[in-house]
Order: C-alpha cells, then sequence, then structure tokens
C-alpha cells in the first residue's frame, strides 16, 4: 500500500478485549515546507533568494517554520542540499486567473494549469 500525505497506514492489529482487533495505524508526516509559495517562488526564478524577500514571512524572521509547528527550520535557513529542497522541485505553484495560487505535483501541472486555465508560475508553456 502506498502512503500518501497524511493517509494513515495499517502497520499492525492490536487484539483489544472490550473492542476486538484494532487496527495500528501510522501516518507518513508531511513537511508542509516543500509547498510553501515563497520556496516555490524561489526554485520557479521569481525570487532571487535575497533575505529582503523573505523578511515579511515570520516564519523566516524567526527561523523556525510555523507550517510545521515550528518543528523544523524555514526551508530558506537549511542548505541548499537539504531533503526539504529536493521535495519542493517535485511541486509547482500555479497562478489562477483571479490571482489566486495552488500548488500541484510537477508531474501533473500542464494538465492541472490548462484545466483551471491557470499559469504555471516561472514556466512558459509552448504550444
Amino acid at each position: 500500500m502506498q502512503n500518501i500525505l497524511n493517509m494513515p497506514v495499517q502497520v499492525d492489529v492490536l487484539e483489544v478485549d472490550v473492542l476486538g482487533t484494532v487496527p495500528v495505524v501510522e501516518c507518513k508526516m508531511f513537511d508542509e515546507r516543500q509547498t510553501c509559495a515563497p520556496v516555490l517562488l524561489y526554485l520557479a526564478g521569481e525570487k532571487d533568494g535575497a533575505p529582503a524577500d523573505y523578511t515579511v514571512c515570520p516564519s523566516y524572521r524567526d527561523g523556525k517554520c510555523r507550517r510545521t509547528g515550528q518543528r523544523a527550520l524555514c526551508a530558506f535557513h537549511e542548505p541548499e542540499t537539504a531533503t526539504v529542497w529536493r521535495k519542493a522541485a517535485t511541486w509547482r505553484l500555479i497562478e489562477l486567473a483571479d490571482g489566486d495560487t495552488a500548488v500541484t505535483p510537477s508531474k501533473n501541472a500542464v494538465v492541472f494549469a490548462a484545466e483551471l486555465g491557470a499559469r504555471i508560475v516561472g514556466y512558459e508553456v509552448l504550444a
């Protein structure tokens, strides 16, 4: 069974007198830093990585990402070889016509953007 984001995966069962068989599950924690808009804007080349680009973000200023419950460093405080950057490279930020944004896996970005009439931030789709 594939563990998708925070979907629980059964890893064992327990026999409990009153309840009977109870599944034991675990959730693979999803590192939300990889879908952070400033991170994706940087990877798309729309931000140059200068600290001034990110000082409006309290997580950047504090050094701890609030999206992760402050359990992890802000991605911009991690080296470029950190796992968060490799994972972030698998996502694309798309911008809808009304200016709203969404994140999608890179392998689906062209299809989703076309279906939604959106642009893939930092990329030009050639016909």
